[in-house]
């Protein structure tokens, strides 16, 4: 499985751990020693914000700002620099911009990109972020992602040299100490890695459909297949909540301290049937105001 993710994604190297949970723990808590600085999105996250807790400096950068994160490598050296960004952010829906890796790339930072939610939904081949951006991959490049989303299985892996795939395998407790994920949770994720692969074309066909819809019918815009939706207000969120719950539809209603105001948060699932969505759509357009 290692095998085929470094085939795909051309990285030298791979492992696999129990959750994109641990993944990052392993990580962050693995690789970032005591000269090193760890720089991370505001949003990145909260296992890697949780991680973060256990390295020595970490600096906070404005939310996909390459221009804060430039300045704060500027005025911040150190043994390594490290950055920690998500390719499709999990409540935002929102993609990480291609100058990250051109920012890393001048201060020979480290780079980290949580693909959780982007691979297997965007890129010419469904990769996620690299793929998206049409970048080369290159040593200072590490990829991570779960096995629980697009992949429809459980764990995760981490991409990377062999270099640093051996340091971690050494030095990552979180890696080291838990138990890896099952068999068949490994076999689930490879027939379902190589189903996308197959069949990217149908798959990105459904995509564009679910995102003209709700272009059409609410004016709304996603990047990925998480849409938020902006309430504002806990309670009213909690009832927009079991309003779509009673007309046959499961949907986050997202509260602080996980968003720094409420919202609903749309997952445009492609087993959904175009006709129901219209219809989350059309319910969602009479009952939240957009204004």
């Amino acid at each position: 499985f290692e095998k085929k993710l470094c085939e795909l994604n051309d990285f030298e190297d791979g492992l696999v751990v129990g959750s994109g949970f641990l993944a990052n723990i392993s990580l962050i808590e693995g690789l970032v020693r005591k000269k090193d600085i760890l720089f991370i999105d505001e949003e990145y996250h909260a296992s890697g914000m949780l991680a973060s807790k256990l390295v020595d400096k970490v600096i906070v950068f404005k939310h996909n700002d390459y221009g804060d994160l430039e300045d704060k490598l500027k005025a911040n050296p150190a043994t390594r620099q490290i950055v920690a960004i998500e390719g499709v952010y999990s409540m935002g829906g929102d993609v990480a911009p291609k100058n990250f890796a051109q920012v890393v790339n001048r201060y020979n930072a480290l780079l980290i990109v949580d693909e959780a939610h982007s691979s297997g939904v965007i890129g010419e081949n469904l990769l996620g972020w690299f793929d998206y951006h049409n970048l080369q991959i290159r040593s200072n490049y590490i990829k991570m992602g779960t096995l629980g989303k697009a992949y429809g299985s459980y764990g995760a892996y981490i991409l990377a040299t062999s270099h640093i795939i051996s340091f971690l395998e050494n030095r990552a407790k979180a890696i080291i100490y838990t138990t890896a994920p099952s068999l068949m949770d490994i076999a689930q994720g490879y027939i379902n890695l190589g189903y996308i692969q197959k069949k990217k074309e149908k798959i990105k066909k459904k995509i564009i459909q679910r995102k003209y819809i709700i272009k059409k019918y609410l004016n709304l815009e996603t990047e990925s297949l998480i849409l938020p939706i902006k309430i504002g207000d806990n309670k009213n969120v909690l009832e927009l909540q079991e309003l779509l719950k009673a007309n046959g539809f499961m949907v986050g209603a997202i509260r602080q301290p996980t968003v720094k105001s409420a919202i609903l948060r749309v997952i445009l699932k492609l087993d959904i049937k175009k006709e129901e969505l219209k219809r989350l759509a059309t319910l969602l357009s009479t009952h939240v105001d957009y204004a």
